[in-house]
């Protein structure tokens, strides 16, 4: 592996020459015994330290509160056995943990922030691993005599904080952008439910009130069909036809469609061709309550593949979208027949009874305002995933 004796970038105020040193020069190990009635914390590759109990698997939890290891805020507490793939991370308050972890205390000199960005760095994984001990990926340990030797290169410590410092706000940043798209969706789900319960309506635009919503059978309303060919195979970057196949209804679209990502050159002859408004629905899954991924094409002329149902109604197709995937979504699950893999067909969609405003601008401004918050939604996730990416980039070139 290549090394570099300082970083690409440095930070204004700072020109001291980085020194070579082994990690055991910055981090002792710290075996104080734990104490009744301090939280138990356990180590993630992907959230660094939690609390156990918020862990959704059991974890085994022999250990008495003397067995277990005490870490003080501050510390970093790294998995032996996964410390090489980046399992590890700060402790935010005095707390214990399993006796199989280890336990870092930053010497004077040495800041564990500057150090919970370095480790995650590749370099940093590479030597991690080079010094894990044991036969096959699945059994390297890296003991604290053995992490005590991995060669790291730092600056003096207030570079070492100011550093710290920039790539801490930024990971405060994704953090507060995943907490608001996490609340964006709960206000999404919070409000179909209200709006498809009739709780909360919307009002004319020019006064008054609209009509009772009505009673339907979704069979009286729409005429249902299938999409036909366009495998796996027939899916290439340069098509001249864009196309939908099933899957994507589980891994890539909303409730609406307005940007299609596949595209096929199959014979146009033997495909079935999108209106826009259509509504699919895949006809086979693994998991029932998925089947009613609903999804609306809002193009013309889109390659509806095998295996979707096609739903051609006289109703807002965004809105009974967004109806079948969320107050509907049991209903169809209960629809569906089969056992390790489900089946959904037009006969049995046809029986669905659903209701609706029984006028379309209701349903339009219904499903114009749950499209205008997946919108936000989507915004809000992309910065985060940018942010993340400027980050990485930026770690790189501060950082060796």
């Amino acid at each position: 592996m290549n090394e570099r004796s300082s970083p690409d970038l440095r930070l204004p105020g700072f020109s001291a020459a980085w020194q070579s040193l082994r990690a055991g020069d910055a981090f002792g190990q710290r075996r104080t015994r734990g104490e009744a009635g301090l939280p138990i914390y356990a180590v993630t590759i992907d959230r660094g330290m939690v609390r156990r109990d918020s862990l959704e698997r059991e974890i085994a939890a022999n250990a008495s509160d003397e067995d277990n290891l005490r870490a003080r805020a501050g510390d970093i507490v790294y998995n032996m056995m996964r410390m090489w793939q980046g399992a590890f991370g700060r402790a935010p308050e005095d707390c214990m943990v399993s006796p199989a972890y280890v336990v870092l205390s930053a010497r004077k000199g040495h800041s564990a922030r500057f150090f919970n960005h370095w480790f995650k760095q590749p370099r940093a994984l590479y030597w991690l691993w080079a010094y894990s001990y044991g036969l096959t990926n699945d059994r390297l340990r890296l003991y604290y005599r053995d992490f005590a030797r991995v060669p790291i290169r730092v600056p003096e410590f207030e570079e070492q904080e100011r550093i710290a410092d920039v790539l801490d706000a930024l990971d405060a940043r994704i953090q507060a952008l995943e907490h608001r798209a996490e609340t964006l969706v709960r206000f999404k789900e919070g409000t179909m439910q209200k709006l498809f319960s009739e709780q909360l309506r919307f009002d004319p635009p020019g006064g008054g009130a609209y009509d009772d919503w009505v009673d339907i059978r979704l069979g009286d309303v729409a005429d249902f069909s299938k999409g036909r060919g366009v495998s796996r195979d027939d899916v290439v970057t340069d098509g001249l036809t864009p196309c939908i196949r099933y899957g994507e209804l589980y891994t890539t679209y909303g409730e609406t469609i307005r940007d299609v990502v596949s595209r096929t050159n199959a014979d146009p002859r033997g495909l079935v061709l999108s209106q826009a408004g259509d509504v699919i629905v895949p006809a086979s899954g693994e998991d029932p309550l998925e089947m009613a991924s609903a999804a609306c094409v809002t193009l013309d002329g889109i390659a509806l593949g095998g295996d979707l149902n096609i739903i051609r109604s006289s109703l807002d197709g965004v809105f009974l979208a967004y109806l079948l995937r969320s107050a509907k979504r049991r209903e169809i699950a209960r629809l569906a027949q089969g056992y390790s893999v489900v089946h959904l067909y037009g006969h049995h969609l046809k029986s669905l009874k659903i209701r609706a405003p029984a006028q379309l601008e209701e349903q339009r401004r219904i499903a114009a305002f749950l499209r205008a918050i997946d919108e936000k939604i989507a915004l809000v996730r992309h910065q985060a995933s940018s942010t993340r990416t400027y980050k990485a980039a930026l770690a790189a070139r501060l950082l060796v």
